[in-house]
């Protein structure tokens, strides 16, 4: 029967190694969130909203309209070679 790895290492290592578990154990330990406490909206999301409905209304529209026109510019002077 072939020794553990029990067995095989010396005494202190295994100690460190069960040490090092435990103290990894205590500091990753589950709690509760700090941000749970506040039921209500959190302080950036009016900030996150408006900067949304920018992105989502006229800049969005100016952006679509310019990659349109550039686009169409590219392709209406855009020279090809013969082939």
């Amino acid at each position: 029967m072939a020794p553990t790895a029990e067995q095989q290492a010396p005494k202190s290592n295994v100690r460190w190694l069960i040490a090092t578990c435990a103290a990894a154990l205590f500091a990753l330990r589950a709690e509760p969130s700090w941000a749970a406490q506040y039921a209500g909206a959190l302080p950036w999301d009016q900030t996150l909203g408006a900067i949304q409905d920018i992105l989502v209304g006229p800049v969005a529209h100016a952006a679509i309209a310019l990659n349109s026109i550039g686009t169409s510019a590219i392709h209406l002077f855009h020279r090809s070679s013969p082939v």
